[in-house]
């Protein structure tokens, strides 16, 4: 296998690429390279169209890298596009040893090492069972999210599609219906608004105080675990925080 170093300048993403790559990806990524550099190449081909390592690539754009690592691959375009899809696909097989996983990270955390930097939350850590009956089950290692400017601030048309909340608003007014159900209808429409929530934190982080408190109340976002829990938002039953002291997945 040939590496060679490459002007980020003269690289294109595939506009095929059929993986998304969020936030907290994203941020993932730039740790690990922030951290340990680029230990493995990212796939090109003979156009500079990455086949694999989109995401590597943005990272290190966010990093101010100006140079990557790459391999040229010599696969046809049907080859390419199947072995895109087989690199994202084989590493969602795989599955973690939980307790070799819980073994590393609480040794790392011990060692000062910023878990969070490549991708891990405190929450996955193991925990001190004393303690846990000492705290809040609602709130014992539970960190919430940390809302940092990351990008542009998206405009609001851009946090939620109301398209299909529109329609049947326009499907309810047309009805012949009594008043009392008109307004019923049009309550129940608001359910098919869908948010795109990775905007709206980037939008959070960007916006004024008064405007994040209200987000906040609305649980547009979760600041703090207690109010949300206090407003309504967030219900957890006895089985689900037991979850949590226990180390096991929501």
């Amino acid at each position: 296998m040939n590496v060679i170093k490459v002007p980020i300048s003269q690289l294109v993403t595939d506009p095929n690429n059929a993986r998304k790559h969020g936030t907290k990806n994203l941020s993932a990524i730039k740790g690990s390279l922030a951290k340990f550099s680029q230990q493995k190449p990212i796939v090109i081909d003979a156009k500079n169209v990455v086949i694999a390592g989109n995401g590597t690539l943005e990272a290190a754009k966010q990093l101010g890298w100006t140079h990557i690592n790459a391999v040229v691959t010599e696969l046809d375009d049907l080859g390419k596009m199947a072995f895109a899809l087989a690199d994202n696909k084989t590493s969602e097989l795989a599955e973690w040893d939980e307790s070799m996983l819980m073994e590393q990270l609480d040794w790392l955390d011990k060692m000062d090492f910023d878990i969070g930097s490549i991708g891990f939350d405190e929450i996955e850590l193991p925990k001190d069972s004393s303690e846990e009956e000492k705290d809040d089950l609602y709130t014992k290692k539970i960190k919430a999210p940390i809302y940092e400017i990351t990008g542009e601030k998206p405009k609001v048309d851009d946090l939620y599609d109301g398209s299909k909340t529109n329609q049947l608003i326009e499907q309810i007014s047309n009805a012949d219906l009594p008043p009392d159900i008109t307004n019923f209808l049009k309550l129940a429409a608001q359910r098919h608004t869908v948010f795109s929530y990775e905007k709206i934190a980037e939008y959070y982080a960007h916006a004024p105080k008064d405007i994040q408190e209200l987000m906040e109340n609305s649980a547009l976002v979760i600041i703090d675990f207690n109010k949300a829990i206090e407003n309504g938002f967030v219900t957890m039953a006895k089985e689900i925080a037991e979850a949590y002291t226990t180390n096991e997945d929501e």
